[in-house]
């Protein structure tokens, strides 16, 4: 390898390595925790499923009770969360923050997202129909910077 080349590698390295450091610390991990999900409906009364209530369906539990980790990015909320060991990504645009909290939006999906940053909380809410709405708290601990 020559003195030139040499250099170049080198000055490659260092620009990879400040990207790599920089994105890092653009972002914040959480892992957040199954509270309850609240379901409202326009002519029935609500429902809520939580892990810890006899009446609440085991199975639905154990499906949306996974830990969700939540990466806090620059532009979007990324949500992963394992269900039946399968890896699911859900990806907010951020439409709205501040240093309290966070608004997100998932076109795709019609989810919408609220991460309190002070109280370390999150609900996400999926519009179902015009008149059925679901929503998942969750409460939330940070992992790294």
């Amino acid at each position: 390898m020559t003195g030139l080349s040499y250099n170049l590698s080198m000055k490659f390295l260092v620009l990879l390595l400040i990207i790599a450091f920089s994105a890092k610390a653009e972002s914040d991990d959480y892992i957040c925790y199954f509270e309850k999900k609240s379901e409202v409906m326009k002519d029935f009364s609500a429902e809520e499923q939580t892990t810890d209530s006899t009446y609440s369906n085991k199975e639905l539990i154990q499906i949306i009770g996974a830990p969700v980790s939540v990466l806090v990015g620059k532009s979007e909320l990324i949500y992963r969360v394992k269900v039946y060991n399968r890896e699911n990504k859900l990806t907010f645009k951020i439409i709205e923050a501040n240093d309290q909290s966070i608004i997100g939006w998932n076109e795709e999906q019609k989810f919408s997202t609220f991460f309190s940053l002070e109280k370390q909380t999150m609900v996400f809410t999926e519009l179902l129909s015009g008149d059925h709405v679901a929503a998942y708290f969750y409460s939330c601990i940070r992992v790294s910077n």
